[in-house]
């Protein structure tokens, strides 16, 4: 199991430490662990649910909302705002959760929609380079394995 600190889910979801203090005590959609110091940190699961939180918060929804949702409905909903247009902040964070699970279907089917979406350069420019980016400062933190980043950056 990997650890993910705060610090480390702020920059994967692009959303703030702070902010996600606050939801955590507000909404209490999702409760982090806590190490002996009482630092939280999240693992792999909390960060599938908080990149597809973030995914919808990014797209315009209110946590409010996303707050009453069940994880089928978020996942659901997520695949609804999909089939829009997403962001390229949220299209990188479903590509870091299906390199998280090696799930190499699902990696193939988003980049390939977004490079039928946007193109082929503007792929490269506006999601490549930076899920690159992100996945290569999870693992040169240790948040995710080596075979994670190299499973993905093989596939791009």
């Amino acid at each position: 199991m990997q650890q993910f600190t705060i610090r480390d889910i702020e920059n994967l979801t692009g959303i703030k430490a702070h902010t996600l203090r606050i939801w955590e005590q507000r909404y209490n959609f999702f409760s982090p662990q806590r190490k002996e110091s009482l630092h939280r940190f999240y693992d792999n699961e909390d960060l599938k649910k908080l990149l597809r939180i973030s995914y919808l918060y990014h797209n315009g929804w209110k946590v409010s909302k996303i707050a009453e949702l069940n994880e089928e409905q978020i996942i659901e909903n997520v695949r609804k705002v999909d089939g829009e247009s997403p962001s390229s902040t949220a299209f990188v964070a479903q590509l870091i959760e299906a390199a998280v699970d090696f799930d190499e279907h699902r990696f193939l089917v988003l980049l390939n929609g977004m490079i039928g979406r946007i193109g082929f350069e503007r792929c490269v420019t506006e999601i490549c380079y930076p899920f690159l980016q992100k996945i290569g400062l999870l693992w040169s933190t240790n948040n995710v394995l080596p075979a994670q980043e190299h499973f993905s950056s093989y596939i791009i």
